[in-house]
């Protein structure tokens, strides 16, 4: 499979009736393929929007912290999650990551500096002596998410322009099944589960005029 890199999609999609005939982008020559998928996080409403589609997706800021291995001194081999606290914690091979809270209407990735001393609290509180909490680095990112939870998946009023978006927190972990189905739709063949629930349709927000 060729994978090319692209600039920023400014000028927006060619349109040809109810179908998708090329994207435009800013200093580049035009992009033509069968099909499109929509597969950009949380710059897929924006985009939708160029092609008058509304697309619930609401970005919802995440913390994790990510420290150096120690000692494998009560460490876990598997990923665990606190369910009490909402704290998910991992191995990553020679480092250890925790991840937990939200933020809702922050549009910013800049780690909030009591949000992450407060993670760091937390492991170390239930592994004290897991790694080098000195040296643990904060992130903050934006997942994209739909007000029902599950993703989007699947037609648009575009014959040839498909969606995968607002995967929330579980994007990686839903990223090869929804490949997966995506890629079934195209090639004309069946979801290999019921789509109820995961279309544009079924989240009730008609395409904007």
């Amino acid at each position: 499979m060729a994978i090319n890199n692209r600039p920023s999609l400014d000028n927006g999609f060619q349109r040809k009736g109810d179908r998708i005939s090329a994207l435009q982008f800013a200093n580049a020559e035009d992009f033509t393929a069968d099909d499109y998928v929509l597969a950009t996080g949380n710059a897929s409403d924006r985009l939708a929007a160029q092609l008058g589609i509304r697309l619930p997706l609401y970005p919802l800021k995440g913390y994790s912290l990510t420290l150096p291995l120690t000692s494998n001194v009560g460490v876990p081999e598997t990923s665990v999650t606190d369910f009490d606290n909402k704290v998910v914690y991992a191995r990553l091979g020679q480092q250890f990551r925790v991840a937990a809270m939200v933020d809702i209407g922050i549009k910013n990735t800049h780690p909030d500096p009591e949000r992450i001393a407060a993670l760091c609290r937390l492991c170390e509180e239930a592994f004290p002596d897991a790694g080098d909490y000195h040296q643990a680095r904060g992130w903050a990112g934006l997942r994209p998410s739909t007000p029902q939870g599950p993703p989007i998946l699947g037609p648009s009023p575009f014959k040839n322009f498909w969606l995968n978006t607002g995967h929330g927190s579980l994007g990686f972990t839903l990223a090869s099944a929804c490949g997966q189905i995506v890629s079934d739709l195209i090639a004309g063949r069946p979801a290999p589960i019921h789509l109820e629930g995961l279309t544009l349709k079924g989240q009730d927000c008609p395409p904007r005029s």
